[in-house]
């Protein structure tokens, strides 16, 4: 049980750092989609993060809770996975030791 909660946490505090460099990709990717509408002028990346600033600090953590619900689970499964492959893959290596 401590290794899935583990697990899940350490995705969930990877994703809420990352969250504002996603939601820039996402503008960026959506303002490209816009442009060729023809109803917006292109904005750099440094552009897009001043106004993401603009709109105030937390903007740019829009939409994390969705994300965290998501990662939750994969890291979680992932991780006690991996941890039982690894067990696996060691008395795999003992019993050909022994063989």
């Amino acid at each position: 049980m401590k290794k899935i909660l583990c697990g899940g946490l350490a995705g969930v505090v990877s994703r809420t750092c990352t969250a504002p460099l996603d939601r820039l990709k996402v503008l960026l990717q959506v303002q490209g989609q816009q442009r060729v509408v023809g109803n917006c002028q292109s904005m750099g990346a440094i552009q897009m993060l001043k106004a993401m600033w603009k709109e105030g600090f937390f903007t740019m953590w829009k939409g994390n809770l969705v994300n965290c619900l998501k990662i939750f689970p994969e890291n979680a499964v992932s991780t006690v996975h991996l941890r039982a492959s690894e067990r696996n893959a060691v008395s795999d290596k003992q019993f050909a030791l022994e063989s």
